[in-house]
């Protein structure tokens, strides 16, 4: 005795009523207003793959190089900042004390960096003053002529004092 395959069953069922609709669903076409010479359907469109225009909009600036040189200098010298830029920029330059665990600002440089590998001396101080021996931190911020701004890169200072 042939044993039934139970999960073709369904498959099977499912084939017959797909023929059985087309069948009856052929005739249909041919006697609704218009006659067999009405035009079927109109075609698929195929969706537009085209690429989205772009905003004009660049990458934002990078820093991708940044060293305070010498690291520890003594009271009343002074150092230099060498960056590396991913693309000409301005440069916002922001030294600020470290006081009992908070910072305090001390001096705001911007620099216009024609191109990107740029070397820049640091005040010695401010307002004519050395700048207090202590630690220091110097936060740099590259802009562009668009006005995006690059992250943020904060390198360590530290003023010694004099021989």
């Amino acid at each position: 005795m042939a044993r039934l395959n139970r999960s073709r069953v369904p498959v099977a069922v499912a084939a017959a009523a797909a023929a059985a609709t087309l069948a009856t669903a052929a005739p249909a076409l041919a006697s609704e207003p218009g006659g067999a010479g009405a035009p079927g359907p109109p075609a698929l469109q195929l969706p537009n793959f085209a690429p989205l225009p772009s905003s004009g909009a660049k990458a934002r600036p990078s820093i991708r190089r940044a060293r305070v040189v010498p690291r520890r200098l003594r009271h009343g010298k002074r150092a230099r900042l060498r960056l590396t830029l991913s693309t000409p920029a301005r440069v916002r330059i922001l030294i600020e004390r470290r006081v009992r665990g908070h910072l305090v600002r001390k001096r705001r440089i911007t620099v216009v960096a024609r191109k990107t590998r740029i070397s820049i001396r640091l005040p010695r101080g401010r307002h004519g003053h050395a700048f207090a021996k202590g630690r220091y931190r110097i936060t740099v911020v590259a802009i562009d002529g668009a006005g995006t701004r690059s992250r943020p890169i904060h390198r360590k200072l530290r003023v010694i004092k004099a021989r």
